[in-house]
């Protein structure tokens, strides 16, 4: 949830043409049927890539954080498909 919570915040704080201000709120769902070893490989990633994230945050626009979503991100450009993440994280999933 940590790394959710930073995400979500980053996004609609970002500057738009509207100027609203958003109340986001989050409620945690408990791991149940998730593999101990599994869902520790999971949260060692989602620290990792917390830290990544930090870097991010300094786009400030929706129109920046659009750009770089569709040519940067692994998971979702469409030139980039070396997105990969180990067996017991995919266990998580």
């Amino acid at each position: 949830m940590p790394r959710a919570r930073k995400i979500f915040n980053w996004i609609y704080k970002a500057k738009y043409y509207n100027n609203r201000n958003y109340n986001l709120d989050f409620i945690e769902t408990a791991n149940v049927g998730i593999d101990k070893k599994a869902l520790k490989a999971r949260e060692e990633k989602e620290r990792r890539q917390i830290k990544s994230l930090k870097k991010l945050i300094k786009i400030k626009t929706l129109n920046e954080i659009s750009t770089w979503l569709f040519s940067e991100h692994r998971a979702y450009s469409v030139g980039l498909k070396n997105w990969i993440v180990s067996k017991e994280v995919m266990k998580s999933y």
